[in-house]
């Protein structure tokens, strides 16, 4: 499989168990508004460019964050956000079967990351954070 294939399969699959909680009108906005990223995110990829991976990585990142600082209020947030670190995890592991330039290519941060001279070492440290290089 292409890694567009298997990134999409992973993100389908944490979409239909998203779906899957309850009816909208009983999930909070938390689960609502992660729901409506993901989607943003699996509609921005299907055009394949590099760009629109970088924001599924961005995506990666930033709920990564907001559920790494916050509590599950409730059964559906607990089951949202497990199936996110699923998803994550998944992720990790397709990336992680890149080389560092497909990696820097795929994701779109090739130009970026060539581009930072060895001063901004902790720039260049971000992006290889963000790919899974470290």
């Amino acid at each position: 499989m292409s890694y567009h294939k298997d990134i999409k399969k992973c993100l389908d699959i944490h979409i239909h168990k998203l779906e899957s909680l309850a009816p909208e009108k009983q999930l909070s906005e938390k689960v609502i508004g992660h729901f409506e990223q993901t989607e943003k995110v699996l509609n921005n990829i299907s055009r394949q460019r590099p760009e629109d991976y970088r924001l599924l990585i961005e995506y990666l990142d930033n709920e990564g964050r907001r559920f790494g600082w916050s509590y599950p209020e409730d059964k559906n947030e607990e089951a949202c956000e497990a199936s996110f670190w699923r998803l994550k995890d998944s992720i990790k592991e397709i990336i992680q079967g890149m080389t560092k330039n497909e990696r820097l290519y795929f994701f779109g941060y090739l130009e970026e990351y060539e581009n930072l001279n060895s001063k901004h070492r902790s720039d260049k440290e971000k992006i290889e954070l963000k790919l899974f290089m470290k």
